[in-house]
């Protein structure tokens, strides 16, 4: 998978969609991989402001883990689910990178033993768990 300057996109790198609405590339994606159900897909972990107070599955990033470019930690968290990402939300722009001890400090915390899944699925998820 290439990004808007024909770059090849990498594992830790942080994307930004062209495509931004809430069913869509709304928040940044940090890319995981290409192993995907289809061509279309790719697989990505959401980083998000929102805490884990607020949601238990987001763990907190270190500032230290970030090479910043366009993208700026502000409190940046990371949901601990890996997702599928449309590559329709594109192109994308890589605006910046995880660095190798975020990589393996992500790998610790992923919870393997939920399946990949699209966003929309694990907000229905949540909101049943919340009843």
């Amino acid at each position: 998978m290439e990004d808007i300057n024909g770059n090849q996109i990498k594992k830790g790198d942080i994307l930004q969609a062209s495509k931004t609405s809430r069913k869509e590339g709304f928040h940044k994606i940090l890319y995981w991989s290409n192993e995907s159900k289809s061509e279309a897909d790719f697989v990505g972990l959401m980083l998000t402001h929102s805490t884990s107070q607020q949601f238990p599955n987001n763990v907190l990033l270190e500032k230290d883990f970030i090479i910043e470019d366009e993208f700026k930690w502000e409190i940046t968290h990371f949901v601990n689910r890996m997702f599928y990402k449309l590559q329709d939300w594109g192109p994308f722009k890589v605006i910046g990178k995880i660095n190798d001890d975020g990589i393996n400090f992500i790998i610790k915390y992923i919870d393997y033993s939920k399946p990949i899944m699209p966003y929309d699925e694990y907000e229905k998820e949540i909101k049943s768990n919340q009843t």
